[in-house]
């Protein structure tokens, strides 16, 4: 799934926290409520919504509703007083809520890999800029004290010293605090990119580079619900596998899915909705130059436009929801074969024995010249790769632009190659390079490493 919580995070920005999303049911035996600590995160709320929506909880007999709530722990007080059957949360809230006594157990994990992000507050520029200065977290113990503290460990600090954790709650109570200047920075999941757009905070950073295994998720239950509904748990367990199984074989599907029944719920909230993915790389976010893709109502983009245009210079409506997804999808076919054919030229110059830097200028000054080649000129001058945006993040946009390509009938030959030159550098364990360094496998098929 986390090749599709990307393009969610694309396609319903705007979804932090919404209840009631009831699926209708035809035919049902038993009535339960299921729950997940956030909405706005694809790989949590994701297989609850199409698992209603393709009717895995109805065939297993259960009429469901699907409760999101603000945070973890107040999906485990409606856990524990029998409101909810099953939750869905960060993988560490399991242990600080039965460490505190909780009668609750964990029977499956939910996501696996790392999709924390570091949010800050507009001034902050640098992790450096955190150095002692107060990090919010849910609370001691959780999934997000523990990225605190690696985070500032990974700076070299002392995580006691150094910065200050404070366990706060909620993401209400995160901004809250951030917009008071008593934090400086949180941790959160997915979601932080949907606040961003709001001007309350930024990413500063995914937490993946700071640690990319992690078990993010899990699915949990009441002591007291194993022993008096064991076999509704059951039942809804397998409806959720299923719907988790189809969102990795029918990715583009799945996220239409969602981000119908998000924006659904978000309208009858009287909140809109627009899908927004950007591109221009590292500098384009720093120097506010980004090229944004926007789908939705002209209205709310209009209404919106003034955030757009302090983040970028290239703002385009490209029409309803969705539009903004699939247009995001054409920049990253276009950027993965530009950086690929860069590689392939610039390694035949190698091997011919050309000056790089006079050839760069030769190719930047014709009608090869391209922002790739602008950007990434350091990159092969120096001869490093340091991301920028991961291989590994790259071949996962690519993976979802040949499925996509698949359901609608599109063959897509080269960027197939492409794909496979990425998986290649993955396996030779390179996935965490900048996706320029593509040239590094094609250097050593040329023997020019």
């Amino acid at each position: 799934m986390s090749i599709s919580r990307r393009h969610f995070l694309l396609t319903t920005s705007g979804a932090l926290a919404v209840g009631g999303l009831a699926p209708a049911v035809v035919r049902a035996q038993a009535t339960v409520k299921l729950g997940t600590a956030v909405l706005g995160d694809y790989a949590l709320a994701g297989p609850f919504i199409v698992a209603a929506d393709k009717g895995f909880f109805q065939a297993e007999g259960l009429n469901v509703e699907f409760v999101p709530f603000r945070g973890g722990p107040n999906l485990v007080k409606a856990v524990i007083a029998g409101e909810v059957l099953l939750g869905a949360t960060g993988s560490t809230d399991i242990l600080v809520f039965r460490e505190a006594g909780m009668p609750i157990k964990m029977v499956a994990t939910h996501t696996e890999g790392n999709h924390f992000t570091l949010n800050v507050a507009p001034e902050i520029q640098s992790v450096n800029d955190l150095k002692g200065k107060s990090i919010g977290v849910t609370s001691a113990g959780s999934t997000t004290w523990v990225f605190a503290r690696m985070v500032a460990k990974n700076q070299g600090w002392d995580p006691d010293r150094d910065v200050k954790v404070v366990a706060l709650g909620g993401l209400d109570a995160q901004l809250a605090a951030l917009s008071r200047k008593e934090i400086h920075a949180y941790v959160w999941g997915d979601g932080g990119a949907v606040v961003q757009l709001t001007g309350k905070s930024k990413v500063l950073m995914r937490l993946d580079r700071v640690t990319p295994r992690w078990i993010s998720q899990i699915q949990y239950v009441s002591e007291d619900g194993i022993k008096k509904q064991n076999e509704q748990i059951r039942k809804a367990m397998r409806a959720l596998f299923l719907s988790m199984k189809y969102m990795r074989e029918q990715t583009n599907d799945a996220a239409e899915i969602v981000s119908k029944k998000i924006g659904k719920a978000l309208e009858a909230k009287g909140v809109a909705m627009l899908d927004a993915p950007v591109s221009g790389g590292e500098k384009g976010a720093i120097d506010g130059a980004l090229s944004i893709m926007v789908g939705g109502d002209k209205a709310v983009f209009e209404r919106v436009l003034p955030i757009f245009q302090a983040m970028g210079k290239t703002i385009t409506l490209l029409g309803p929801l969705g539009f903004g997804g699939f247009t995001k999808l054409a920049n990253q076919i276009i950027v993965a074969v530009n950086l690929t054919a860069l590689a392939e030229a610039l390694t035949l110059g190698k091997k011919a024995g050309l000056d790089r830097d006079l050839l760069l200028t030769a190719l930047a000054g014709g009608l090869a010249g391209s922002k790739c080649l602008e950007q990434k000129r350091a990159n092969y001058m120096a001869n490093t790769y340091s991301p920028g945006f991961k291989v590994d993040l790259h071949f996962k946009d690519l993976g979802l632009i040949m499925e996509s390509a698949r359901e609608l009938g599109v063959p897509l030959p080269t960027t197939a190659v492409v794909q496979e030159l990425f998986n290649a550098l993955r396996v030779k364990g390179r996935g965490g390079l900048d996706h320029s360094g593509v040239i590094t496998l094609l250097e050593d098929l040329a023997g020019a490493s």
